[in-house]
């Protein structure tokens, strides 16, 4: 049944215990926020079976631009990616363009992997299958369009298969390019590197500039999985999630500095869980905040909570020395949910959004996490209702800059067609969520929309009266509103 058809609860059945949840507002508000607005789901405007829409995706929030991938589309693999564009007045998404590799072929997977600038003006756009060892396409914006301007690939020819363009990440200003290739071998059988190429300002003109490898590599490490570099490119961040120095792939992450002048740049430190057990994963995942200050590491195998349950680590430097500042988990946290598959730094870094591809039995979720000093806390979980098992909801996000909103990827979700794939837009921002029905303030109407929507939420895929995001309508969300009166 429509949540909107259903019949409300008298209000004075809440009001009549209002008293005592007030009281326990103080309490439970601690650790929740108001919760999410949303989502809004994208898709590709030429749908089809196996597009995987959503495999990658990458929030440009300066342009209201978000990028996402399809590596399977066209049922021949070659793969695309669409552009999605925010209208600021009503701020809904409309699909902008469509793009493609120029020598697009059968099983490139283009969109495999994608990132941008925050003004859209550079993408980046990984084949993961295109040649030997795999490209990554770099578009231009030009007024409305994108247009190729150049293809990276590495130039030392190192044996197939690379995994190039595995883990991808572009400065701010468009000019410095991370490109990770966990197959590398320079350092021992898939000991991993992460190439390093420069955009030349007076010509446009891509260069290499370096290839990193760390200092102890080591076979089957898988340095270079993911990456990322802060806003002025002068930080990078490269996991290896396969490293063996804490145990058996209990992995680590690698923080190297460039400087500017000399454009040289150096080891400065190895980063290990304070907790590592083996087949964590550490490194899995990362992110970096755009002042270099604050890094993120998912720990998608982690077992504090349950075999599998996955975690995220936070790391904050003091000058040239890091420490670890929290783990955090999901509060729900269960069997291979996977939490920290992917994880996004807004870019002051206090505020942080985290993939579990399996949680909620499997379904996918994403978790949202706000930092206060060096407290964090958990905000909010969201997913799409009406998930079935392995969407693979989770496994990519993104967060824009602000740390207001968030995309989150589910390529195997089925739309219209079987693992057609989808993007979902999150507000992370939403103090006015509670606001269910609409009139500019929190009062009656919609506490008996809430009451009258109580239990599971299955419509059509989100149910404005789910405010934290669990899909479930219960007395936290009673909470939140009640909080949030007036």
């Amino acid at each position: 049944m429509d949540q909107r058809d259903r019949s409300p609860l008298h209000a004075g059945i809440v009001l009549g215990i209002q008293g005592f949840l007030v009281a326990s507002i103080s309490v439970n508000l601690a650790t929740r926020a108001v919760g999410q607005c949303g989502p809004v789901e994208l898709l590709a405007s030429d749908p089809n079976q196996a597009q995987q829409l959503g495999a990658a995706v990458a929030l440009a929030d300066e342009a209201g631009v978000a990028l996402i991938g399809a590596h399977q589309a066209d049922l021949q693999y070659t793969g695309e990616a669409y552009v999605f564009l925010r209208d600021p007045a009503d701020g809904s998404w409309q699909e902008q363009m469509k793009l493609v590799g120029s020598d697009a072929k059968i099983g490139d997977h283009f969109g495999s992997v994608v990132a941008v600038t925050p003004d859209a003006t550079t993408l980046l756009i990984t084949a993961g299958n295109q040649g030997p060892t795999g490209t990554v396409y770099v578009f231009e914006r030009r007024g409305s369009v994108w247009l190729e301007q150049a293809q990276l690939t590495p130039p030392d020819n190192p044996p197939p298969p690379l995994a190039f363009g595995r883990g991808l990440a572009i400065s701010e200003d468009g000019r410095i390019a991370a490109i990770g290739a966990r197959k590398d071998t320079d350092g021992g059988n898939w000991a991993g590197a992460v190439y390093v190429f420069v955009r030349e300002p007076r010509t446009s003109r891509w260069e290499f500039e370096v290839k990193l490898i760390v200092s102890d590599a080591a076979e089957d490490a898988t340095f270079g999985r993911s990456v990322d570099l802060s806003a002025d490119g002068n930080i990078l961040v490269g996991g290896a999630s396969h490293d063996d120095g804490a145990g058996n792939a209990a992995g680590a992450a690698y923080v190297f500095v460039r400087d500017p002048k000399t454009s040289q740049w150096t080891e400065q430190i190895k980063l290990t869980a304070s907790d590592a057990e083996p087949i964590a994963l550490f490194g899995f995942s990362v992110a970096v905040s755009a002042d270099g200050e604050t890094i993120l590491v998912g720990a998608s195998n982690d077992d504090e909570q349950a075999v599998g349950a996955g975690a995220a680590y936070v790391f904050v430097r003091d000058g040239k020395s890091w420490s670890e500042q929290a783990k955090l988990t999901a509060f729900d946290g269960s069997f291979v949910d996977q939490f920290g598959s992917s994880v996004a730094l807004s870019a002051d870094g206090d505020r942080a959004v985290i993939g579990a591809l399996h949680a909620t039995a499997g379904l996918g979720a994403a978790y949202f996490f706000t930092r206060t000093g060096s407290t964090w806390t958990q905000k909010s979980k969201f997913g799409v209702c009406d998930g079935q098992s392995l969407d693979l909801f989770g496994e990519r996000v993104d967060i824009s800059a602000d740390g207001q909103t968030a995309l989150v990827g589910s390529r195997w979700r089925d739309v219209n067609f079987i693992n057609q794939g989808a993007a979902y837009v999150y507000d992370l921002d939403a103090a006015s969520c509670a606001d269910i029905t609409g009139d500019g303030q929190v009062g009656i109407d919609d506490l008996l929309w809430l009451l009258g929507s109580w239990g599971p939420c299955t419509w059509p895929y989100v149910c404005p009266a789910d405010l934290n995001g669990d899909c479930v309508i219960g007395v936290v969300d009673l909470l939140i509103l009640l909080g949030s009166w007036g």
